[in-house]
């Protein structure tokens, strides 16, 4: 199976979430972001920032811990603008 054939089985972590963002424009600057958490659940965001700096979600995330590692993971996003990133961390539950 190839890279571009990876199943959504494969994406999702044993435990913690995998955070996967595509640039989807430069100006303004944003990401579709796709999180991958333990268990099989699938979230997808569109990421961007407000006129003053603050990270916004369309949607939002109900679940606290996704929305924090989100935001955490955005800072390097908005500093570098990488065309992809890809990142797993541990979730405080």
């Amino acid at each position: 199976m190839s890279v571009t054939e990876a199943s959504s089985k494969e994406l999702h972590p044993e435990h913690g979430a995998r955070f996967v963002f595509v640039q989807t424009s430069a100006a303004p600057l944003t990401y579709a972001a796709s999180i991958f958490a333990a268990g099989g659940a699938t979230e997808i965001v569109t990421l961007g920032w407000s006129e003053d700096g603050e990270v916004t979600l369309t949607p939002e995330l109900a679940a606290p811990a996704l929305r924090e590692a989100l935001i955490k993971l955005a800072r390097p996003l908005r500093a570098r603008a990488p065309a992809r990133m890809t990142r797993w961390r541990a979730l405080d539950e």
